[in-house]
Parts: C-alpha cells; structure tokens; sequence
C-alpha cells in the first residue's frame, strides 16, 4: 500500500554500441538512477534527485461503458498501471469498471516482462478482459503487439464495442508508426481520425 505523496517511476537502463570504435555506451540519465539504486540497496543512500511531474493526457473515460484498448511496450507501461490500480479499487468498492483489451510488448519475457506478475494477477482478478504479450526476440519470427493485434482483431472485434471505444498507445515512436498504419488498415482511416477528434485515441511517444 502506498503512502501519500508517494508514486512509482518505471526507468529502463539504455545501453547501446556506438561511436566511431563501436563501443559500449550507456544512457546517462538511466545509469544515474541505476547507481542510485545500487547504493540504495547498499545501505549508503544519501543522494536526491529532482523529478519533474508533468501533467498527462491519460486519463480513464468518465464512462464506465466505454471499453479501452490499451498498446504498450517497454516502460510505456507507466501510465496504464495507474489505469489498472485505479480499477481496481473501483471493484474492490463495486463500482462498475471498463472493459480493457491490453497489449503489452518488449523484447525479451525473461529479461524485460517489467509488472509482470501484476498485469497477470490483474488477468486473473478480471481487472483486464483480455491481456496479450509479444515479445519480439523470444522466437525466430519477431512478433511485435501491432502483429498481436492483428492476429486477434477477428476473434476480439465482437467483443468490444469499437464504435464507443478508446484507445490509448504508449512507446517508442516506429512502433507507434507501425501500430497506428495496422489501426488504419483495420478500423479505417476515417474511424481513427473520428477518434483522435474526439480525444479517445491518445498517444505518448518517444525515442525511436
């Protein structure tokens, strides 16, 4: 249980090979917070960090008919976690909650599944309608949540009321690129730009 005043942040360690020697080369603000949590767990923590809370366009609909598609990969899980801990109080309370369709990927299911024990206990507990994973390297075939979504879209578009849904999308930004063209190809460009209009298509994207 949280105390007041206190929140998560969800921070992925950047690592990469660059340069003109290609070298091994490490995200500054990432390793930053990683030496802090080394020291933390260390017991020698006396180090503060400043973080700027900035105002977000993710919010749940006020209305809890209106069924939700959730696309994350990586640390664009962020915001959804608040979505799922705020319905499931709502349940917890017996208050109706939305019907949510997530898509969650990253690369690896052992190396980078981050909540993953929480989003299956939040599958389990019905929070979550339906929860599918793509993890693009743990087979030959790479599979990516825009091929997830595609592969289920027949089985689930009854489902769901699409006309009245929402839609939200957080990542990188090619895989943004990538789902928003297999959006178009499935709902109609026409229908996602009725959505974006309307405010229930939000995206939050960054890096590549």
């Amino acid at each position: 249980m949280k105390k007041e005043n206190e929140f998560e942040i969800i921070i992925s360690q950047v690592n990469w090979n660059g340069g003109d020697n290609n070298e091994n080369r490490i995200g500054l603000t990432s390793s930053y917070f990683d030496n802090l949590y080394k020291d933390f767990k260390l017991g020698s923590f006396n180090e503060s960090t400043r973080i700027i809370i900035k105002e977000s366009n993710f919010r749940l609909p006020e209305d809890q008919s209106k069924p939700i598609l959730l696309f994350a990969t990586g640390t664009g899980i962020a915001p959804y976690i608040g979505f799922l801990q705020e319905l499931e109080i709502k349940k917890k309370l017996g208050q109706s909650i939305n019907k949510i369709i997530f898509y969650f990927g990253s690369k690896n299911k052992n190396y980078d599944f981050i909540y993953e024990d929480y989003l299956i206990n939040c599958d389990k507990e019905n929070i979550i309608d339906k929860l599918y994973l793509a993890f693009s390297r743990d087979q030959e075939e790479k599979m990516y949540i825009q091929n997830a979504f595609v592969n289920n879209f027949n089985d689930n578009k009854s489902y769901y009321d699409i006309e009245n849904s929402y839609i939200y999308v957080c990542g990188g930004v090619s895989m943004g690129q990538s789902l928003n063209n297999e959006l178009e190809k499935n709902l109609g460009k026409e229908f996602m730009l009725k959505l974006e209009k309307e405010q229930r298509y939000i995206k939050e994207f960054w890096g590549k």
